[in-house]
């Protein structure tokens, strides 16, 4: 999924959950260059909630893989222009 194109802002908190509280998924985000901008370092378990201070200009393309169950994940990014 990519992210509208934003001139200058901030990454303040990703908040990624799966259906399943067992289930361990990877997250990330790369940016229009195919730079890692964020990576979860560790696979988290049912839900993901990390606080960030990522500047953000450009597309961003958000992936959630590695999924040791196939189901619905939803998420939410905190963003302040």
């Amino acid at each position: 999924m990519n992210t509208v194109r934003f001139s200058s802002a901030i990454l303040k908190q990703i908040i990624i959950e799966a259906t399943t509280s067992t289930a361990t998924f990877r997250f990330k985000i790369t940016d229009d260059k195919d730079l890692t901008v964020f990576d979860t370092d560790t696979y988290p378990t049912g839900k993901l909630r990390e606080q960030v201070n990522i500047p953000l200009k450009g597309i961003y393309t958000l992936s959630c893989s590695d999924a040791s169950v196939n189901e619905a994940y939803k998420g939410k990014l905190l963003i302040t222009e």
